[in-house]
């Protein structure tokens, strides 16, 4: 398991762990993020007999290793595909005004974020084609965003914001 193996809502689970950190003992760190990586219970985790709960956590130690966010030009979720647009001017004022007010809490809003910088595309008998933006459909947009690759998200949003100062 790597980075590019974790969702956007697992990372945001997994930094929302790491600030309580100073209230949490290394075993409630180690078996909640374990949890969230593996989409497993709590429960199922604190009930794997030890043979099996030493490789699991070994399976897990990547979080504690740098991300290496890489931006993406097109964005493939659960069979659907976006256009990562980077360029702000290519964008209507409305989705920039957003991505300004969302850019006031960049982790816990990064699907928010990069369903303002994406356009959707939808698949024709010759080949993927951009579809149009419908505002009233960016919270689904944005639900998608939340189980794409974190490095794919976080390195797309990051190069983003670098080039429009939303942040």
């Amino acid at each position: 398991m790597t980075w590019k193996d974790i969702s956007v809502f697992q990372w945001q689970q997994l930094n929302d762990l790491f600030l309580k950190t100073k209230e949490l003992n290394e075993l409630d760190i180690a078996i909640q993020s374990a949890a969230i990586c593996t989409r497993m219970t709590e429960n199922e985790i604190d009930s794997l007999p030890i043979e099996d709960l030493n490789p699991l956590l070994k399976s897990i130690s990547f979080i504690h290793d740098e991300i290496k966010p890489e931006p993406q030009k097109y964005i493939k979720i659960n069979g659907k595909k976006y256009q990562c647009i980077y360029d702000v001017r290519k964008i209507p004022a409305a989705r920039y005004i957003e991505t300004k007010h969302f850019g006031q809490d960049v982790n816990g809003n990064l699907h928010k974020i990069a369903a303002c910088m994406v356009m959707p595309m939808k698949k024709t008998l010759w080949g993927w084609k951009l579809d149009k933006y419908d505002a009233s459909k960016h919270e689904q947009y944005a639900q998608d965003m939340l189980e794409a690759p974190i490095t794919a998200i976080l390195g797309s949003v990051v190069f983003f914001i670098k080039f429009t100062k939303i942040g």
